[in-house]
């Protein structure tokens, strides 16, 4: 691929657009003056280089566009670049100038680019957009090996965890354990497919508790982390208080849960509360404490009061933390929510594994179900929704 000649086209506006082959991926490239518009695949990556560099209160007055545009992740860095998803709408202003409008993962942006004739935004809203169309085209033989390998490589667990299966499956036949000590996972799965319904209904119950509890825990925990984060004395306050409560048996602290509001759903609720905390506390602490000083000095030159540098700087750049945080304490309170209904015997899918387990005789089968139902209903969790999300910070921080 870096023997691929670019392709240049020079238009009669003065913009140049060219392909360019970028780390396997094949992109278009519109480029007029201080505006640069990058295409790659199906997203759109808008570069927008400021020709007014003397100072930022000259930036923040002649380009106020882009302070709302981007935002303050300008800081001091040129060119100041967001991620969008696709193109929904490209037009030309009543006052002439062109318009694109895109969909990024922080809501519809518009960008403006100024200083073109009518015809010419015309033209380069046609040029945009017979782009967009380029891109969205089949990839070429090589770039769908390279996908087709990728999502291999991506894949591999998969494979592995069929092959564990499988020589699960051998040992327990060639070994003639009975089912009532091992079962197969062919038994196994023929359980969740006869149980789905009701095992469903189990986890959604569990999960429901388990939401509840770290969202109300992110919420006082962010909070404080954001005080902490931005107070010096009061982090050197409250902090330590809270290393002593975590570093407490978070199991011991279940028959105080129960004395206080009972062995309902409620306990579990509030059980995954206290073991949320500390996760997301410590993380988006981290998070407020690594933002360097100069950028707190930039917001303050914008003139941006308190709850605007909240919204504006310190939410923004913690927010990879909050996800970070609210992952780890996702993962962790699924041990806990399953340890707190089989001992308080709370409704969900850890108390219908413990009865499947202990029933007379034990039916393994339908507790290695419950069992294998929580692991997808976490995997799903974890790879559909907040791998995703520290995908897209992940793009949009580059």
């Amino acid at each position: 691929m870096s023997g691929q000649r670019p392709l240049v086209l020079r238009t009669s506006l003065g913009v140049q657009v060219e392909t360019m082959v970028q780390e396997e991926k094949e992109i278009l490239v519109i480029q007029k003056e201080a505006y640069l518009v990058k295409l790659t695949s199906r997203r759109l990556a808008v570069n927008l280089v400021s020709r007014h560099r003397n100072s930022l209160k000259t930036l923040a007055e002649s380009h106020p566009h882009l302070r709302k545009t981007i935002g303050w992740t300008i800081h001091l860095a040129y060119p100041a670049e967001i991620e969008i998803d696709h193109v929904t709408d490209a037009r030309v202003s009543a006052d002439g100038a062109a318009q694109i409008t895109a969909k990024t993962s922080f809501g519809s942006r518009t960008v403006t680019v100024p200083e073109l004739t009518r015809e010419e935004a015309e033209r380069l809203i046609s040029e945009i957009n017979a782009l967009v169309q380029a891109v969205e085209k089949p990839r070429t033989h090589r770039s769908a090996i390279m996908a087709l390998r990728t999502q291999f490589l991506k894949s591999e667990w998969v494979f592995v965890l069929i092959g564990l299966f499988v020589l699960w499956e051998i040992l327990v036949a060639l070994a003639d354990i009975p089912a009532d000590v091992i079962p197969t996972p062919s038994r196994i799965l023929a359980v969740m497919i006869e149980r789905g319904y009701d095992l469903s209904g189990m986890v959604i119950l569990s999960y429901r508790n388990l939401l509840l509890g770290i969202t109300f825990s992110a919420l006082l925990a962010t909070s404080l982390a954001f005080a902490t984060g931005l107070r010096g004395k009061l982090d050197i306050s409250l902090t330590p208080l809270v290393m002593l409560v975590y570093s407490l048996p978070d199991l011991a602290l279940l028959p105080i849960i129960v004395h206080w509001v009972g062995t309902g759903a409620l306990s579990a609720v509030f059980m995954c509360s206290v073991c949320a905390f500390a996760p997301i506390y410590f993380s988006v602490r981290e998070g407020v404490k690594a933002i360097p000083t100069d950028q707190f000095e930039v917001v303050r030159i914008f003139g941006a009061r308190k709850l605007a540098l909240l919204k504006e700087l310190v939410f923004p750049a913690a927010w990879p933390s909050l996800v970070t945080g609210f992952r780890l304490s996702f993962m962790y309170c699924w041990q806990i929510i399953l340890a707190i209904e089989m001992i308080a015997l709370v409704p969900g899918i850890g108390y219908y594994i413990k009865e499947t387990a202990m029933a007379a005789p034990p039916r393994l089968d339908a507790a290695f179900a419950g069992m294998l139902a929580v692991g997808v209903a976490v995997l799903a969790t974890d790879r559909f929704v907040f791998a995703r999300i520290e995908d897209r910070i992940g793009r949009w921080r580059r």
